[in-house]
């Protein structure tokens, strides 16, 4: 799929398994109307009733046409399918790097507030031992 998508910041590798490859899936089988194996299926089989049609020696250009037919919408139809996934899938890619960022900026802030009440905290502690040893 990574071939057919471009050059993008995940990799199918980075997908496989993950919520995101079932949800290219989803989409997929959303688009199309069938799940990414029986489509391939289907065009392969599509496929290979063209090339018996086009190698037959009693050449039926009507039923060939058909065929060539069938097989064009199937093309245009998986075109379609991966122009819109390819966005889909810069979408995500932006969204996963926005949050990773996000994330990053949460874990930074909370790690400031952190130090900021282990900073508070000594400054207490160390007060109240001011307090204690000028009473003594």
């Amino acid at each position: 799929m990574k071939g057919f998508l471009g050059p993008l910041h995940l990799s199918q590798n980075d997908l496989q398994g993950s919520r995101t490859e079932s949800g290219f899936k989803r989409a997929f089988a959303t688009l199309s109307g069938q799940d990414i194996e029986t489509f391939t299926g289907t065009m392969f089989l599509n496929v290979e009733q063209l090339e018996k049609q086009l190698d037959k020696e009693d050449f039926q250009e009507i039923g060939s046409m058909a065929a060539f037919n069938v097989l064009e919408t199937q093309f245009q139809m998986f075109i379609t399918n991966r122009d819109y996934l390819n966005d889909e899938y810069k979408s995500i890619d932006e969204k996963v790097q926005l949050k990773r960022e996000y994330d990053s900026w949460v874990n930074e802030r909370q790690m400031q507030t952190t130090e900021e009440k282990v900073d508070t905290s000594k400054a207490l502690d160390a007060s109240s031992v001011d307090t204690e040893s000028s009473r003594t």
